[in-house]
């Protein structure tokens, strides 16, 4: 995975500040919603105004999108330190998070956002105490990836921590991270959907990325600090509506905080299917030409 020259419209292909490559990229799904829409476009907005240059991708699934992005990094980066910034369609991003991964000037950083379900965990992972790395045959996919011996981040925590894993809702990657992969024998794709025969455990591409990342010596961040809201819809029917009547009644009964009772948790609104932003500011499209490694 050399270093291409690929097609910009942005000729010098740096970010004027620093003068180190900034390649994002918005993943794309059918039913983004109107809320991550908007949130999206403040983010082209400001990308624009600093100069990064935008990699824009039809819908794919998620770790051909991923992987279509480092090929394109591989074409236009010369710099160990340029970097890779991805951002998942379903959250309302803050508008700077972009230069804000990029401020840390780390190998592998992400965001802190917490899962969409219960018990909303935070997408980021330590190894818990007593419990070795994970080990990966060298360049194999097949038992990288486990979740066995991970511990989440505290939902309460502050600042920038080491992790093991960090989620890739919000991650910026620099370009040595692929360089030092491939060195260490985890050849492209590095975002894999890698299942071990027999077994329940089936880790996403993120889980994958990451336990390669830890076999190869490279941590991963996450920024506390930085939070991105994980977006999810809610189905109201009866069950719901009734059960959370009762909920209301039942606290109003007890003596509790009637009105704080009846206000359920803060969901999105259903929404239309959408393409990621493409009006607003100008921003520096990138047209990269993707083939195999």
């Amino acid at each position: 995975m050399g270093n291409r020259q690929g097609k910009s419209t942005n000729r010098n292909g740096n970010n004027q500040k620093g003068n180190r490559l900034v390649l994002w990229t918005q993943l794309v799904t059918p039913g983004m919603d109107d809320a991550a829409v908007v949130a999206a476009e403040r983010v082209a907005g400001r990308a624009a105004a600093l100069g990064y240059n935008h990699l824009v991708q039809g819908y794919r699934r998620t770790d051909d999108a991923r992987n279509k992005a480092v090929l394109a990094l591989s074409k236009v980066a010369r710099d160990d330190r340029d970097v890779l910034v991805m951002l998942d369609a379903d959250h309302m991003h803050p508008m700077d998070v972009i230069e804000r991964l990029v401020a840390h000037d780390v190998g592998v950083v992400g965001a802190m956002y917490f899962r969409r379900g219960e018990p909303f965990d935070v997408c980021a992972f330590r190894r818990g105490p007593d419990v070795p790395q994970q080990e990966a045959p060298q360049g194999q996919a097949g038992q990288a990836g486990s979740t066995s011996g991970l511990v989440a981040v505290g939902r309460e925590e502050t600042g920038l921590h080491k992790v093991a894993v960090v989620g890739t809702g919000a991650i910026a990657i620099q370009r040595w991270v692929f360089e030092r992969l491939m060195e260490k024998g985890y050849g492209w794709p590095h975002f894999r959907y890698a299942y071990a025969e027999g077994s329940l455990d089936q880790p996403t591409e993120d889980m994958y990325f990451g336990a390669i990342c830890e076999e190869a010596g490279i941590p991963h961040y996450v920024d506390c600090d930085l939070v991105t809201p994980h977006l999810r819809t809610l189905v109201i029917d009866r069950s719901y509506a009734v059960g959370w009547a009762e909920a209301r009644d039942d606290e109003e009964r007890a003596g509790g905080d009637g009105e704080r009772a009846a206000t359920p948790a803060r969901t999105a609104k259903p929404g239309r299917a959408r393409r990621a932003p493409t009006r607003g500011a100008p921003t520096n499209i990138m047209a990269v030409e993707v083939e195999a490694c």
